[in-house]
């Protein structure tokens, strides 16, 4: 019987060199697969400039935290708003956490502010998790990526859009380059500037993502040793069962990433450091049982780095959302551990 196009393409799939791979020769290969992942996603040296130092523009005090808003020029001579949750707990210093917003109207979403900047504590599918972890005493910093929210082309800002995600993408890779990459980039440059504030904590960077934001919290966190404790929400699955079996937004793709690892075996490359991953039992996105294989054969890997305490998991009762009911405080206690031992 002749093929499918489906069967066809998929049989490929299943012969791509990362999945023929056992933990032994993936253990003993970790830094090679560190350096190949870092060619995909692109090389930036064009840009390895110093940042500027960070401007401040707002502040603004509420009943238990104090919310900045900042904006530096990186290397790249790019412009990032960014802002900073501070907890008015009397404490001269603070874990600090990178806050990392999914598609949507940028870090605003995320600290309890509408697109116009008023205050908006009403639930939506990032859950304000930014306010959350600064309300458990980390200092937050919520930058915004690039190509969403403030970030944009000026056309879709006048159409009322609030992503540029599709033509930087494509305008990356035909540079041989790709849009993750550069918002890995940036988020590893911004922790050259937040690690500069005074009352950070020397303990390293805690990153939460959602969504697209957690996809740069992930592989931020591979190829960056800061980041001590990562939360995933909304994300990990297999790619065969999300980001090439339901349509996604053209920065999830990496050219060559299957020759690689499937996505279990890239953010495997945390540990042994402690990642916590959670996703909705509903999620249409990410769906759940693809997730659950996925943490099957991380839990492989924490097992053989010696960790397998380090990663832990909630499948919550909701959808493509963040649920935080146990993703804050475990994000929180990270860092209660590290200032204690």
């Amino acid at each position: 019987m002749e093929k499918t196009l489906e069967q066809f393409f998929y049989e490929q799939y299943k012969q791509a060199a990362g999945h023929k791979r056992t933990l032994e020769q993936y253990e003993s290969h970790r830094y090679q697969l560190k350096q190949k992942l870092e060619a995909l996603l692109g090389e930036f040296p064009d840009w390895d400039k110093p940042a500027s130092e960070p401007v401040k523009e707002t502040v603004r005090e509420f009943e238990d935290y104090r919310q900045e808003r900042y904006h530096v020029q990186l290397g790249n001579q790019l412009e990032v708003p960014f802002y900073v949750l501070t907890p008015l707990n009397g404490k001269a210093a603070h874990p600090s956490v990178l806050a990392l917003h999914g598609h949507g109207y940028g870090p605003k979403q995320i600290i309890g502010l509408t697109k116009k900047g008023t205050r908006n504590l009403r639930s939506n599918a990032q859950s304000d998790y930014a306010l959350q972890l600064v309300k458990r005493g980390c200092k937050v910093f919520a930058p915004a990526l690039l190509g969403i929210g403030e970030r944009i082309f000026q056309a879709d800002a006048e159409a009322g859009r609030d992503k540029s995600c599709e033509q930087l993408a494509k305008l990356f890779l035909m540079e041989g380059r790709t849009l993750l990459g550069a918002r890995v980039w940036e988020t590893g440059r911004l922790i050259d500037v937040f690690s500069s504030f005074e009352d950070v904590l020397p303990l390293g960077f805690g990153i939460f993502g959602f969504s697209g934001g957690a996809a740069v919290a992930g592989f931020t966190a591979i190829l960056d040793e800061r980041a001590k404790a990562v939360v995933l929400a909304g994300y990990p699955s297999q790619f065969r069962d999300s980001i090439l079996e339901i349509p996604h937004c053209l920065d999830n793709y990496l050219p060559g990433i299957l020759q690689l690892s499937e996505l279990p075996g890239l953010l495997g490359l945390i540990s042994p450091r402690p990642l916590f991953i959670e996703t909705g039992e509903k999620d249409p996105l990410f769906p759940s049982e693809s997730a659950k294989t996925a943490i099957k054969q991380m839990e492989k890997i924490y097992l053989q780095s010696g960790s397998p305490e380090a990663l832990q998991h909630h499948f919550h009762s909701g959808g493509h959302e963040v649920d935080g009911s146990l993703s804050y405080d475990w994000l929180a206690r990270q860092f209660w551990k590290r200032e204690n031992s």
